[in-house]
């Protein structure tokens, strides 16, 4: 069985089907089996063969996803070998993995990957040496690896989540709505005030999950989010919460903080969009809050909750209120629907002081 597992691994198959199947078998290893499996893991990364050792960390990566077996003495395994595994694994690292990493820390061994993977490990002892190296400023780049972690240090040095660990699934609704007429709009609600492009807008979101997922209360049961396609490529664009009338709705639109006369460079292409309306179809069950961790092995990136896509570098944005860091509460991806011609995975954050600011960002 194991030998037919690790076939799967062989040759990289960016397929749901070809997902399901591994994680299928995963899931029904009993502990003799993982045993064998362990093993023969172990000699692939004592192996010094990279190829070998890349198909240990996708089994490893996946048995922490879909199993509660420990990884730690093959992740600490892999450190010795010279190897770095994908930072986000160091989540499942335990006293091991641990203790290896500040061995090296130690003896100045790769400074910059031990400060990186400790910052996955949600430990006392791992937390405490982030707080005195917060204090002390005697590491560069402190609040980059954090946040690549999903987390910070607030006023009062008490680590602060940036994501939720409750996680629900996005697809599109098989109703969506593209303008028929971008040129005939004339409300600010429908083009954007920087670019004057025809926004997108999100719409029937349940506002029930903020309560639930981060216990910030909504005026409004459900929202409508516009969003520009291009904009919200150069930084994180401030919206804020304008319920309708009858208070059962609201509108996220532009905050009154943005810089209305702000000049964003037009790309050197041609960028069309004729905006539209996107409709959510959200999963009635949780799933794993990290099934969208690693943008190469995902499928299903959009999601409700959990641990945001980074294409690129993590970058929570800050609160135009209150300057507290946002969380991160949803994210769709382009491709999940059609009406957004290009490629692109788009987040989207509330604050926690002020739940009426929101934000939107995109990464490519």
């Amino acid at each position: 069985m194991i030998d037919a597992l690790l076939d799967i691994y062989k040759t990289y198959r960016p397929e749901a089907a070809v997902a399901q199947q591994r994680n299928e078998q995963l899931q029904s290893l009993n502990s003799e089996q993982f045993a064998h499996l362990e093993k023969v893991l172990m000699q692939h990364i004592c192996s010094g063969d990279e190829a070998r050792i890349a198909i240990a960390e996708d089994v490893v990566s996946d048995l922490v996803m879909q199993t509660s077996y420990s990884v730690d003495i093959l992740l600490k395994a892999m450190l010795q070998a010279r190897y770095s595994p994908l930072d986000h694994l160091f989540r499942a690292a335990g006293p091991q993995t641990e203790n290896e990493l500040f061995a090296m820390l130690k003896k100045n061994s790769k400074p910059e990957l031990v400060v990186r993977s400790l910052a996955w490990i949600d430990s006392e002892n791992v937390t405490a040496r982030f707080t005195d190296w917060q204090r002390e400023q005697t590491i560069a780049l402190l609040d980059f690896y954090m946040f690549n972690a999903g987390w910070e240090l607030d006023a009062n040095y008490q680590k602060r989540w940036l994501y939720s660990k409750s996680c629900f699934g996005l697809k599109a609704a098989s109703k969506q709505t593209e303008r028929s007429d971008p040129a005939s709009l004339s409300s600010k609600n429908e083009k954007c005030r920087w670019c004057d492009r025809p926004l997108f807008t999100l719409t029937d979101f349940p506002t029930v999950y903020l309560e639930n997922i981060f216990s910030l209360k909504s005026p409004v049961p459900i929202l409508s989010i516009p969003f520009c396609m291009y904009c919200t490529l150069f930084e994180p664009v401030p919206m804020c919460l304008k319920p309708s009338s009858d208070g059962r709705d609201g509108l996220v639109d532009f905050s009154p903080h943005i810089d209305a006369d702000k000049n964003i460079e037009q790309p050197k292409y041609k960028l069309e969009t004729s905006g539209g309306i996107l409709h959510l179809q959200i999963a009635d069950g949780m799933r794993d809050a990290f099934s969208a961790v690693d943008s190469g092995r995902s499928y299903n990136i959009s999601q409700i909750g959990g641990f945001p896509t980074w294409p690129q570098d993590a970058n929570y944005p800050h609160c135009v209120e209150c300057g507290q860091t946002m969380l991160f509460f949803m994210q769709f991806e382009s491709m999940d629907f059609p009406l957004l011609q290009y490629e692109g995975v788009y987040h989207l954050f509330v604050c926690q002081r002020c739940p009426a600011e929101f934000a939107v960002e995109q990464s490519n």
